[in-house]
């Protein structure tokens, strides 16, 4: 069960089972690979303070993206806007350079505790990921504050 497992950094979670799957090369190299057209999967970011912009998932498959949610337990405290957003990084792209996978970020100041259902993108095109693209939380503003951030993005192989 997953309340017996600590939690990582990157997690990924089989929709269909609910079972955890350990991010190891192995898996990468087969599970991803022998998945069917429309299976769920989640990739999730978790990290208590957050302090820079990170990769959390590359894909060895075609996905995509078909939602996204973010939840903290402790909102931001700096003056100006604090917000995450989820990116596609292709190639050698840095994650801040990647493409903007929502069409509104999620804002790091709201009510803490409280599920944000992410706005997709309505680009089609950036919803979508090749073998080695990669996701990515980035940030804007200061991070004061802000802690216990998940950010789980639903994909569809």
């Amino acid at each position: 069960m997953l309340s017996s497992v600590p939690p990582l950094r990157s997690q990924i979670i089989d929709k269909k089972t609910g079972n955890l799957l350990t991010p190891w090369p192995d898996w990468f190299n087969h599970a991803y690979t022998s998945m069917k057209r429309g299976e769920l999967i989640e990739a999730t970011y978790h990290v208590e303070s957050p302090t820079a912009d990170l990769v959390f998932f590359i894909a060895s498959n075609h996905f995509r993206a078909i939602s996204a949610r973010a939840i903290f337990s402790t909102a931001g405290s700096s003056a100006e806007a604090v917000s995450a957003q989820v990116r596609r990084a292709t190639g050698t792209q840095a994650p801040s350079a990647g493409t903007a996978i929502l069409g509104v970020t999620f804002n790091l100041k709201a009510t803490a505790n409280t599920v944000q259902n992410g706005v997709m993108s309505t680009t089609a095109t950036d919803l979508e990921l090749s073998d080695g693209d990669r996701l990515a939380v980035t940030f804007s503003g200061v991070l004061t504050g802000v802690a216990g951030l998940a950010v789980t993005v639903t994909l569809r192989a």
